[in-house]
C-alpha cells in the first residue's frame, strides 16, 4: 500500500545515506597511506581542471568559479585536487542570494602558502567554525552532505604538513584556507 511503499523508500534513502557515510569514513581513513611525493603540483592546471569537471553544476544556476594566479607546491596531486574539489562544490552547495560566485587565490608567507577559497555564500557563525571541520560536523543547513568533507580536506592538508581553517561571519560569506609548506 502506499504508506508501506514510502516506509521503504525512507528505508531505502537512509541506506543510501549511510553507504556514503561510510565511503566517506573510509576515505577519511585512507589518507595516510598514500604514497610520499617528489614533484611539484602544477596548482593552476589542478583548480582548472576542477572548475570544469564542475561545470555541469555550476553553469545552470549561473555560478562563477575563477582562480587567480597560483603557485605550485609539493604534494600529492589526487589529494590536494580533493581539496580543491570539495571547497569549490561548498560554493555551490551553500550560495547566497545570487548565484553562487568563488575565487581560489593564494599568498605566500615565509615558508607557507596560504590557500583560500571565497564565496560569498550565507556565511557561518562563528560558534561552529571549529566543529564544522570535525567529522560529521555541519553548519546551519543541518540536512546537507555528511559532515565529512572538511573533515577529509583537513586530514589530507594535516597530511601534507599545512593546517585548514576559516574565516566567516553570517551574511558575509566565507573563505576556506589552508596552509602548505613551499
Amino acid at each position: 500500500d502506499p504508506k508501506g511503499k514510502q516506509l521503504i523508500e525512507k528505508a531505502l534513502a537512509g541506506v543510501d545515506r549511510m553507504n556514503t557515510m561510510i565511503d566517506s569514513l573510509v576515505g577519511l581513513m585512507r589518507i595516510d597511506t598514500h604514497a610520499p611525493w617528489l614533484d611539484a603540483v602544477d596548482i593552476n592546471a589542478l583548480v582548472d581542471d576542477t572548475i570544469t569537471q564542475l561545470r555541469p553544476q555550476a553553469d545552470p544556476v549561473g555560478a562563477l568559479l575563477e582562480r587567480r594566479q597560483l603557485p605550485s607546491v609539493p604534494g600529492q596531486p589526487a589529494l590536494l585536487a580533493q581539496v580543491f574539489d570539495q571547497l569549490l562544490r561548498n560554493v555551490l552547495q551553500f550560495p547566497g542570494d545570487g548565484p553562487p560566485r568563488g575565487l581560489v587565490a593564494a599568498r605566500e608567507s615565509g615558508d607557507f602558502v596560504r590557500f583560500e577559497v571565497r564565496d560569498q555564500g550565507p556565511g557561518i557563525d562563528h560558534r561552529l567554525h571549529k566543529s564544522i571541520l570535525e567529522p560529521f560536523g555541519k553548519g546551519q543547513d543541518r540536512r546537507a552532505g555528511t559532515g565529512m568533507g572538511l573533515a577529509i580536506c583537513r586530514k589530507i592538508v594535516g597530511f601534507h604538513g599545512g593546517e585548514l581553517g576559516l574565516d566567516s561571519e553570517p551574511g558575509k560569506g566565507s573563505t576556506f584556507y589552508f596552509t602548505l609548506p613551499r
